[in-house]
């Protein structure tokens, strides 16, 4: 068998799911199987794994009924994403979807859909790459890239106000994005809106890498616990104090990035991708 993982392309973001792809296509071929990564094509003769199908519309009609999609955002979240929730409902009745999220698996089941899969994440030595710089050398203290809406900027300009540099960039990918977390002291996640869901998607990047992230978690975060070990995660109202205290306790930021990446180790993603695919005849 042999391996396409689809990844959207073009325009501003092109970079987005770039890593989840590697992480993909780097596993398969650590298990001894011929794989690639496309953009934006499904190919003839491979298992096709596409990760962003709302972001590639021509796919829908071209995309083999055997395929397996990605789905990389939290299901019936918001108002803004009930209509990509139900389609990916619908997709799921024609193809086999891999999910980040515990809850949205439960969404699943409790609609009738069982053919569905946890994907979890794990340390790919390929991927640890980003540089590692002393923290004399790191002029960031708290660095938070994506979108915005008031409910992050809101924890920004707070950190920002109490005497830390904190800078913000959306539209960041790849080696620059990778330098300006490697100039940073720690990374800040806050959910975009109240209902959140951890977002590993884009976090595991940063734990094979030993990075320091404080993440928003709470009684109403969905969250594997095995991640909750690697991180420094405090509720919504918490993120400002344990950033600032992070900063005034170097010895505890350091332990923080040695611990993340020790731990996220002790599972390489070959064993969470060879259990995904098991059931594929070969």
């Amino acid at each position: 068998m042999k391996f396409n993982i689809v990844r959207p392309g073009g325009g501003d973001h092109s970079g987005m799911f770039l890593e989840m792809a590697e992480l993909l296509n780097f596993s398969f071929q650590e298990l001894g199987f011929e794989s690639a990564i496309s953009v934006a094509e499904a190919k003839s003769g491979f298992q096709n794994i596409v990760i962003g199908i709302f972001y590639e519309g021509n796919l829908w009609d071209t995309l083999p009924e055997d395929s397996v999609i990605i789905n990389t955002e939290p299901l019936f979240a918001r108002e803004s994403t009930a209509s990509w929730s139900e389609q990916l409902i619908g997709l799921s009745t024609k193809y086999q979807i891999w999910d980040y999220d515990p809850r949205n698996l439960q969404v699943m089941a409790e609609l009738g859909l069982k053919d569905s899969k946890l994907l979890k994440f794990g340390y790919q030595k390929e991927l640890q790459r980003i540089p590692f710089y002393p923290d004399s050398e790191r002029h960031i203290d708290v660095f938070f890239y994506g979108s915005t809406n008031t409910r992050r900027s809101e924890i920004l300009d707070q950190i920002s106000a109490r005497g830390l540099s904190c800078l913000k960039r959306f539209g960041v990918y790849g080696e620059e994005r990778d330098e300006l977390i490697s100039r940073s002291k720690m990374i800040v996640n806050m959910h975009f809106n109240e209902i959140g869901v951890f977002e590993i998607v884009r976090i595991h990047y940063l734990l094979n890498n030993g990075i320091a992230i404080v993440p928003e978690i709470d009684s109403h975060t969905s969250i594997d616990p095995s991640y909750l070990d690697l991180l420094s995660a405090v509720p919504y109202s918490g993120l400002v104090d344990r950033c600032v205290w992070l900063k005034d306790n170097p010895d505890e930021l350091l332990n923080l990035r040695e611990n993340a990446l020790t731990n996220f180790k002790k599972t390489p993603q070959v064993v969470y991708t060879q259990d995904l695919i098991k059931e594929f005849r070969f």
